[in-house]
């Protein structure tokens, strides 16, 4: 992939592979970048209903973890959107926040997912609906897949925005 990255971005998309794959998911303004989320004991989950929020300039996460995920995750996709804003300019700013699902079972995020029409998300962690301008995924007790499909699913988002429309 650092090969690729010397040769083959001479175009956006090359350059979005490149800021992906040399880790560019890091931090603006000085501040350290999240790159562990917490691991999360089966005791603390609640029911959905009772979801944690976290609200931020661009996100709105929404999970039913814990709080400290909720607050984690907003942290590091504000890193990230300051990230992606800086290297490919983006002028134009969202209406309104994201909202970014975090479910705590996997059977919560497949029920979810087939309620709104996504169809075949059996093998998926998770999606970017570019119709409802959101992100779903699951806690799958393993912090760095989580993380990685979140970023994953999120770039999708990025990529609207930066080419206007709302399905990347």
């Amino acid at each position: 992939m650092f090969t690729r990255c010397g040769s083959g971005a001479k175009s956006w998309p090359g350059l979005l592979l490149c800021w992906l794959a040399l880790g560019a998911l890091g931090a603006s303004g000085g501040e350290a970048p999240v790159t562990q989320l917490p691991l999360l004991e089966k005791s603390k989950r609640v029911p959905w209903s009772e979801a944690y929020q976290k609200r931020s300039v661009h996100f709105n996460i929404i999970t039913n973890t814990t709080q400290k995920l909720a607050d984690q995750v907003s942290t590091a996709l504000e890193q990230q959107y300051g990230d992606f804003v800086s290297r490919f300019q983006i002028r134009k700013e969202p209406k309104e926040a994201l909202p970014i699902k975090i479910f705590a079972e996997r059977a919560e995020f497949k029920k979810y997912s087939a309620g709104t029409g996504q169809g075949h998300t059996e093998h998926a962690a998770g999606f970017f609906d570019p119709n409802k301008m959101e992100v779903v995924l699951f806690w799958s007790d393993d912090p760095d897949d989580v993380l990685s499909t979140l970023y994953h699913e999120v770039t999708h988002y990025f990529v609207s925005l930066y080419i206007g429309r709302g399905n990347a």
